[in-house]
């Protein structure tokens, strides 16, 4: 369900950076909740051992093949944090990230 929604939310930020700026302060709770959710997500399992494989985003697109199902989901959820950090702001984000 969380990757079914990450063109949405991209869009949903390419809309308020470009059309709406005054909505930033009514999206930003919900913004700070999502960035909580995928913080969680991407945290591997406490009896995980070793180091977990890298995406290779070219190569994975140009034969149809992935690393690691966690590497590609981290890797959508850097680029979704990176196209709405505007929203909650860096400072903050980077305070979620770290708790």
């Amino acid at each position: 369900v969380v990757q079914a929604t990450f063109y949405t939310w991209y869009r949903l930020s390419e809309s308020i950076q470009t059309n709406n700026e005054p909505i930033i302060d009514k999206v930003k709770p919900y913004m700070e909740k999502l960035v909580d959710i995928l913080c969680t997500q991407c945290k591997l399992d406490p009896d995980h051992l070793g180091i977990p494989p890298e995406t290779d985003e070219k190569n994975s697109k140009n034969n149809g093949t992935s690393n690691s199902d966690l590497a590609e989901f981290r890797y959508r959820v850097q680029c979704l944090i990176e196209d709405t950090i505007y929203i909650t702001g860096a400072l903050n984000c980077f305070q979620r990230v770290n708790v």
